[in-house]
């Protein structure tokens, strides 16, 4: 054993240990393991792992492991693998892979890959495709082709090509082609020919020339010169007439 002592500055080792002081300073030793410490200020080691405080801030470090800590505020990181943290707010890294975080807000990425959330609200984002949604609100897309959903309410579009629906409701659009239909109700169109539906009742269209139809009555006209018209199963026509 070896003590040894001037003023303030006292020293003392046994074999491998040893222990320093000056004052409010004190350093003791045992191997590879050592501290330090001066009133609030401490550090701590053995080897590899190191440890480092300040009051309320603090690192700690093994290897390629380190952590560091103020208060509330964490941080974390082991080779790529980086953690924050401070409150409801909160930041993941390794790599191309990152989270984002702050209460019910949340980001996470990873190369194409990304997704966005805050409460009910979600979206997901892989390149060109995207889904988006909010309750029973539902968007997806990828490229030209896109799908709406909510609730009964559904849309559906692929570059000119585009189906809407919502409940007995629907509606079909394709370039210039278009269909709509409501239960027993149906309109369908392509450039100007145009045929409209609901039960026994007809109608049919194209340019100049129209028909009409319900149940067993029919009419027809081509323009403003002929016109025609037809009732029950009788195989009269009525003579064409022009329109005075």
């Amino acid at each position: 054993m070896d003590s040894w002592r001037n003023g303030e500055v006292v020293r003392w080792r046994y074999e491998n240990k040893e222990r320093w002081r000056c004052g409010k300073t004190v350093m003791w030793k045992d191997g590879e393991m050592e501290m330090w410490r001066d009133g609030d200020v401490e550090m701590w080691k053995d080897g590899e792992m190191e440890m480092w405080r300040n009051g309320d801030v603090e690192m700690w470090k093994d290897g390629e492991m380190e952590m560091w800590r103020n208060g509330d505020v964490e941080g974390w990181r082991c080779g790529e693998m980086k953690m924050w943290r401070g409150g409801d707010m909160e930041r993941w890294r390794c790599g191309e892979m990152e989270r984002w975080r702050c209460g019910e807000m949340e980001i996470w990425r990873g190369g194409e890959v990304e997704m966005w959330r805050d409460g009910e609200v979600e979206i997901w984002r892989y390149g060109e495709m995207e889904i988006w949604r909010c309750g029973e609100m539902e968007r997806w897309r990828g490229g030209d082709v896109e799908i709406w959903r909510n609730g009964d309410m559904e849309m559906w579009r692929d570059g000119e090509m585009e189906i809407w629906r919502c409940g007995e409701m629907e509606r079909w659009r394709n370039g210039d082609m278009e269909m709509w239909r409501d239960g027993e109700m149906e309109r369908w169109r392509y450039g100007e020919a145009e045929r409209w539906r609901g039960g026994d009742m007809e109608i049919w269209r194209n340019g100049e020339m129209e028909m009409w139809r319900d149940g067993e009555v029919e009419m027809w006209r081509d323009g403003e010169i002929n016109s025609g018209s037809r009732v029950g199963g009788g195989d009269g026509i009525n003579p064409r007439t022009p329109n005075l």
